[in-house]
């Protein structure tokens, strides 16, 4: 029973992505990639749909969460303000 180990599966501990994004930011991006294509064109939309993805899929490179806590930071009260 010394060299007994339960073997942990990496897939366990990996956040649950979408080309590189969260479920929630990715959604966003496609729903803007969506209304822009509806309103304006194919090309406009995933030209804007590229400017917003390739930023958020560099920030999340290193820290899938760095764009979830930096959203929830912005949406919350300051509550020191006088």
């Amino acid at each position: 029973m010394d060299e007994y180990t339960i073997p942990v599966f990496k897939s366990f501990q990996q956040h649950d992505l979408m080309l590189g994004l969260q479920k929630e930011i990715f959604i966003f991006i496609f729903l803007i990639f969506v209304i822009i294509s509806y309103l304006f064109g194919l090309i406009p939309g995933i030209l804007i749909t590229t400017v917003f993805y390739i930023p958020a899929r560099i920030l999340t490179k290193k820290d899938p969460n760095m764009l979830s806590i930096a959203f929830n930071s912005l949406l919350e009260p300051n509550i020191l303000e006088g």
